[in-house]
């Protein structure tokens, strides 16, 4: 492919980088800047740093993420993109943004632990995820509400499995959010090889 290549920072100068470009695209004060040594520290923690450079080895842009907790769900935050103004509008920041995405999609994953309640449980038939009943009278600071991945392709391929999910999702909606509830999170999970998104529900 034309243009900067991408790949994973591996020595100092690639997070020295890091730094400079901070300053230059967005003219941050030293004190606004996160360092060499805590993005170095980061990636040893299971964060990601991509590095955009030139065929003559030099950096234009980077993109930077760290490890994270949503709704007690481990996950990476996506926190920094930075490309030279003279690379801008090339799509090097979507390159960067999809290196890392696909990165990130070879980590493992886990499901919440068993802290808070979940509202239905899900089980595979036929190749479709199929709910159970929504439980509604359950009470805790948090509930899980689990809903189905690929919702536009369940709606085309098995739309009478999607009828059923709509219909569940929203009791269980309903229920919660007069009780007080929010849905204040989203967990995109996974778990033995199947993708799980989840909704925290806080009160």
């Amino acid at each position: 492919m034309d243009g900067p290549r991408i790949r994973l920072a591996r020595d100092r100068a690639d997070f020295e980088a890091c730094v400079t470009l901070q300053r230059e695209v967005w003219r941050l004060a030293d004190v606004e800047i996160t360092s060499a040594i805590q993005l170095i520290a980061t990636t040893w923690a299971g964060g990601l740093v991509h590095i955009a450079e030139t065929p003559e080895g030099r950096p234009v842009g980077f993109a930077y993420a760290f490890p994270a907790l949503r709704g007690g769900v481990p996950h990476l935050h996506s926190d920094m993109l930075a490309v030279r103004p003279e690379q801008q509008k090339r799509g090097v920041g979507l390159r960067l943004k999809w290196a890392q995405r696909a990165q990130a999609a070879e980590l493992p994953r886990t499901v919440p632990p068993p802290v808070f309640p979940r509202i239905n449980d899900v089980k595979w038939q036929a190749g479709w995820p199929v709910s159970s009943d929504p439980r509604l009278d359950l009470e805790a600071p948090e509930l899980l509400l689990e809903i189905p991945p690929e919702w536009n392709v369940l709606c085309q391929a098995a739309p009478r499995v999607a009828a059923g999910w709509q219909e569940k999702v929203r009791r269980a909606f309903q229920a919660y959010l007069g009780r007080g509830y929010l849905a204040a999170d989203f967990a995109p999970t996974e778990e033995g090889g199947r993708r799980r998104p989840l909704y925290v529900l806080k009160k």
